[in-house]
């Protein structure tokens, strides 16, 4: 199930799942809105923040009870039978909000809802349990479509690439709206033949220490930006205490960032290289094994702790911020039903790119036909048409539905046609210049160029790799430049006979890559 926040505080929110079609454990999501939790065909609960936030007094969190029909229960108008359909569910009284620390118990209703932490006066992190988890271990992550960032990436999951330094992100850094920072995005783009660290943070919600945390990392397969349902990935690789002593024990309350290396191994054409094209993006997921005394594992299973991004770097290579060539990739779509054929109807949402872009997805076919477990190459590409300043970057998110028929478990002839998303891709598209690098090699030393860089960019450096007889980079084998007035030397890699510069990128310019060389 997920939560789905709206930009504006004042919209509804809603579950695309309801409890009794889909039932799981626990559900954890920031609350910057209004959203049901469904019970059963005939009653739910209401969670939102108030909106009024510039009045101290009325900050919280409420919490309704809603009934269709009216709750026989209570009657506000006895005898007529006035039955209330929402009742307020205050804390200790109807005028008092839930605050950080508070917690709602039904007992008869099976629901559990915890105010964990307000990190601004927009937003409110709340638990959602069938159960009582009182004094377990809770260990988990945050979600995909949940802020910050409202989109198909958890804050929780990241790549750290090489070319620019291990531990500096190309997209910056943002708060995970839990009291920490993390960086924004993917972190940096996974560059090909290099070795990626692909990071994990790992919390323990609960209110008991959790030991023996075992993280698993899975990847789309084959490789590439996927919607693939739950079936589409395989285990890139596994990490626990014996790399991490952390995972050993991890107190309430506390997290801890683990990372996987990766790396990423592809033949790159010349072209491709100068081009800027050496990053490879995949779809990413990380489940966590349950620990001893836990039963809620909804935010653990890899279901939303994921990340499905990717980059397109637009703009003219000769005039800076005009339009360029157009921006293209591709999502593997997979049916996620091994038995079964199914329809899948591809959506755009253009969240925050202008209406001066053009997008066409899968050559303007919206509706795909897969037999099952088929999966099928979907063409996406976006063109720049108007003039806009460097810097300026958008969104669009792409995903895949099929049609569900619900049923209502009350009365069987009840039956509701929907549709039931089975994830998506986000593609953000940012205006940047496009620099040129060129570079030799003479008694054992790299020299190089960079032109074309912002004037704004700051701290820039170049990695100097190597390449195998084959064309294909060396992994460990390079060095990063540091560049001074349009200039850079370091030693070359002793690995290899030919070399090459990689530029990653900034907010501002674009990656950039130069022609191999022999290493003299």
């Amino acid at each position: 199930m997920t939560w789905q926040w709206p930009r504006n505080a004042e919209a509804a929110g809603y579950f695309k799942d309801k409890k009794n079609i889909e039932p799981r454990p626990f559900l954890r999501r920031t609350l910057s809105s209004r959203t049901p939790e469904t019970l059963n065909q005939h009653s739910w609960y209401v969670v939102a923040r108030t909106a009024r936030a510039s009045q101290r007094q009325c900050r919280g969190v409420l919490i309704e009870r809603v009934v269709e029909g009216g709750d026989p229960n209570i009657d506000d108008c006895a005898p007529n039978g006035c039955f209330r359909w929402v009742d307020v569910r205050g804390n200790g009284n109807i005028d008092t909000l839930w605050h950080v620390g508070n917690t709602y118990k039904s007992q008869a209703d099976g629901i559990f809802i915890t105010v964990r932490t307000k990190p601004d006066d927009d937003h409110y992190q709340v638990d959602v349990a069938y159960a009582d988890k009182a004094g377990q271990p809770d260990i988990g992550m945050n979600s995909w479509l949940q802020p910050p960032g409202n989109t198909y990436e958890t804050t929780d999951i990241w790549v750290d690439s090489p070319l620019n330094g291990y531990d500096s992100y190309r997209y910056g850094t943002w708060s995970d709206l839990l009291g920490g920072s993390v960086p924004t995005g993917n972190g940096d783009d996974p560059a090909v033949g290099q070795v990626n660290r692909l990071y994990a943070r790992v919390r323990n919600f609960g209110t008991m220490p959790a030991s023996n945390i075992v993280v698993h990392f899975d990847i789309t397969d084959p490789p590439g930006l996927g919607i693939n349902g739950s079936n589409g990935f395989i285990q890139l690789g596994t990490v626990n205490k014996n790399q991490f002593p952390a995972l050993a024990l991890l107190q309430p309350g506390q997290s801890t960032d683990v990372f996987l290396e990766w790396t990423p191994n592809f033949n790159l054409t010349p072209q491709q290289i100068q081009d800027g094209r050496f990053h490879f993006h995949t779809c990413v997921r990380v489940r966590l094994d349950q620990v001893a005394g836990e039963t809620f594992i909804g935010n653990q299973d890899g279901d939303g702790e994921q990340e499905n991004i990717d980059y397109f770097e637009a703009g003219s290579s000769g005039t800076p911020g005009a339009p360029g060539a157009p921006s293209s990739a591709s999502i593997r779509l997979r049916n996620d039903s091994m038995a079964l054929p199914q329809e899948f109807y591809l959506s755009v949402m253009r969240e925050r790119l202008p209406k001066s872009w053009d997008v066409k997805v899968n050559n303007g076919v919206s509706i795909v036909k897969l037999a099952p477990g088929q999966a099928r190459e979907i063409p996406v590409e976006i063109t720049q048409t108007q003039t806009e300043a460097i810097g300026s970057r958008h969104s669009i998110r792409i995903f895949a539905s099929s049609r569900v028929t619900l049923k209502n478990q009350a009365h069987p002839k009840d039956l509701h046609e929907g549709f039931r998303s089975i994830g998506g891709v986000q593609f953000q598209v940012a205006v940047l210049r496009h620099p040129t690098l060129e570079c030799t090699s003479s008694n054992g030393v790299v020299h190089g160029t960079i032109k074309g860089l912002d004037p704004k960019d700051q701290r820039v450096s170049v990695f100097v790799g190597g390449l195998n007889t084959k064309g294909y980079f060396i992994p460990r084998a390079g060095s990063l430049a540091y560049v001074s007035n349009g200039k850079f030397e370091t030693k070359a890699p002793k690995e290899a006979q030919i070399g090459v510069c990689l530029y990653a990128g900034s907010m501002l310019s674009a990656s950039a890559g130069s022609k191999s060389f022999a290493i003299k």
